[in-house]
């Protein structure tokens, strides 16, 4: 299993690490090097994106988020058009959040 995220965002990084420490099975990649410009996510059953992508990756590390189980009931368009707004203010939106540690 593989999870694309942009690993120079604050909270890409700190999903990574939270899905790293709950199932260490999940490779964190940066989604630039495949050439994406949206989070991945890549199990044995399909490939997801966007707030799908989070939803698989999410599930696979055993955690459940009330959120994005709301936001993937809104019709394809909506979450698309909310996914769009949410990652071109993230690095803006990352400012509130602290750096998550790693574990040495």
């Amino acid at each position: 299993m593989k999870l694309y995220i942009d690993k120079k965002c604050k909270i890409c990084e700190n999903f990574g690490n939270i899905i790293k420490e709950n199932n260490n099975t999940i490779e964190i990649m940066d989604y630039r090097d495949k050439g994406l410009e949206s989070i991945l996510f890549e199990d044995d059953n399909g490939v997801y994106y966007e707030f799908e992508a989070i939803y698989h990756a999410l599930s696979h590390a055993g955690k459940k988020n009330i959120i994005i189980n709301i936001i993937l009931k809104f019709p394809n368009k909506i979450q698309k058009m909310l996914y769009k707004i949410l990652s071109k203010n993230r690095k803006i939106i990352s400012i509130f959040f602290p750096r998550n540690q790693t574990k040495t």
